[in-house]
């Protein structure tokens, strides 16, 4: 790239479905932490995984998932889950 030239053109970027996506998103994360409210934990994880199908890099949701597996007292799950997280943490911030 020469100086000030854009990586991408935005133009490229289709804004309303981003849009879109991001307040899907948004309402599976709040219906997951109202299910995590009610004592639903396995519901909760249930849409986190269905998030991480989405996106298996999701490190949000991956942390979420481990914590309601671990209300759920599925332990060996959880840990699994938060060392698939630790990977992306960079070295030296954990």
């Amino acid at each position: 790239m020469k100086g000030g030239e854009a990586a991408f053109e935005t133009s490229m970027v289709d804004m309303e479905k981003t849009q879109n996506d991001y307040k899907a998103y948004t309402e599976v994360l709040k219906k997951a932490k109202g299910l995590i409210e009610e004592k639903k934990p396995a519901e909760a994880a249930s849409l986190y995984r269905d998030l991480l199908i989405m996106d298996q890099d999701d490190a949000l949701a991956r942390y979420l998932l481990g914590r309601a597996l671990i209300a759920a007292r599925k332990y060996e799950e959880a840990k699994y889950e938060f060392k698939r997280f630790r990977s992306y943490t960079p070295t030296g911030l954990s």
